[in-house]
Formats: structure tokens, sequence, C-alpha cells
């Protein structure tokens, strides 16, 4: 069940969740709804990331040197956010240690003790689009054009696929499961970069929903670019 709301007064937006009721804004407007809990709210995937935020969490509290730790805490100062109320913030330094080292986990790569602030790339996706192979392969090819940021030795692009969504629907923020990694090489691969895995994280039916992916660019200086999400894809 999901209703309408408009703030005023002294609350003009609201995000999040307050006790059993969640409130978030659509192509609607304000919207509240009742707040679901999981039959299994402990899956495989949310373990694994519980998992790897306390390895990392550990890591800054007992394997950094404080250089090490500073040199995030100047990266953090040097990188603002937008939360979900669209308003620019700041996070901390550790945030940004678990935030870029949680996708170099998943994808393979070691952990980033330290961020090269004096060498930022922080360049997002450009000029990239992703087609879903359904049957035989199951891949996700990556086709581009011009040079790509990601595509150089140690980086890359982190692939998380969704669920298939009904055929109406044209937008979605997650939840989203680890798919595999478009690995950057130098020289620079050329386009289309077929990114195969032994099965999909969800199951798909041809021409049946839609999908979308989302994107995180992952470089050679420790540093991650924001989360886009591409979609729906182009299925086959």
């Amino acid at each position: 069940m999901c209703a309408l709301i408009k703030a005023g007064g002294l609350i003009s937006e609201i995000r999040g969740s307050i006790g059993g009721y969640v409130f978030s804004r659509g192509k609607s407007g304000a919207t509240i709804r009742s707040r679901v809990i999981p039959v299994q709210p402990n899956s495989d995937s949310q373990l694994e990331i519980r998992y790897l935020v306390a390895t990392l969490a550990n890591q800054w509290a007992t394997v950094l040197s404080v250089g090490q730790r500073q040199s995030w805490t100047d990266y953090a100062a040097l990188t603002p956010w937008t939360n979900k109320l669209g308003e620019t913030i700041y996070l901390t330094g550790m945030n940004w240690f678990i935030k870029c080292n949680i996708t170099r986990m998943m994808v393979g790569m070691s952990i980033k003790l330290d961020i090269d602030t004096e060498h930022l790339i922080g360049a997002n996706l450009q000029n990239v689009s992703f087609t879903l192979t359904m049957v035989a392969a199951k891949q996700v090819s990556v086709a581009f054009t011009g040079d790509q940021p990601w595509n150089a030795a140690n980086c890359g692009i982190a692939l998380f696929l969704s669920r298939q969504q009904n055929p109406g629907i044209n937008y979605f923020k997650g939840p989203w499961r680890y798919f595999g990694f478009v690995e950057g090489t130098t020289p620079a691969t050329v386009s289309p970069i077929a990114v195969v895995n032994g099965d999909f994280p969800f199951t798909y039916a041809a021409d049946n929903g839609n999908v979308f992916v989302k994107a995180v660019c992952v470089y050679s200086t420790g540093e991650v670019s924001n989360e886009q999400i591409f979609g729906p894809l182009t299925t086959t």
C-alpha cells in the first residue's frame, strides 16, 4: 500500500524508514508506504556484504598506518557526496575506504590501503551501452566509443544486475546482485567487451520483462565512480 504525501511547515523532505513506514520520492511526488520485512533477511548476498564491511572496518583499525588513514581522510575532504535528499555531504575517510574497497574485493582485486589523491580520475561512464544475452553464453556485452578512463591496467567496471521487472517498469533502484567485471587493459581493449559468467544471479526469460544493470568504475588510484544505472537493457 502506498500513498502520496505533501510535506510542509517544519518538515519539507523525508527519506528512509521510520517505524513501520518508508518515505521516498518518485515521479508522482513524495510517497509513504508500509515497510516490508523479508521472510529471510539474512540472504547469502547480505551476509557477504556484512562480512566485507566487517573485514574492512578491522583493516582500518588494525592494519592501516596513520599516513594511510590520512590519505583517505584527505580524499574524503576533496570528494562531495549526494545523499537521498539531493544534498551535498562529505563522508568520512573510513566511509570511503570501505566503500571503495568493497567493490574491489567483490571483483577480486586487492584491498587498497591508501588512495592516490594526486592522480584522481573521478570519471563516470560516458558513451557506453550494455546488451544482455539471456541464452547460450549468458553474458553482458559492453559497447563503448572513445577513450575510457576505466579501460586501462588495474581498472574496470563492476556490473550488478536487477531481477527481471514488469515490461512497464522503466526505472529501477535496487536491490542488485553482482554479476561480473569488465577488466580494462593496457593497451586498451577494443569495443565491445563480453562479460561471461557461469550463470545470472537471477532467473530471466527472454522478451518477458525489463532488466537493468548498475555499473561502478574501479580505478587504479583506489577510487570508484558513482553508481550508474542503465536500462532497460537490450536483450537477446
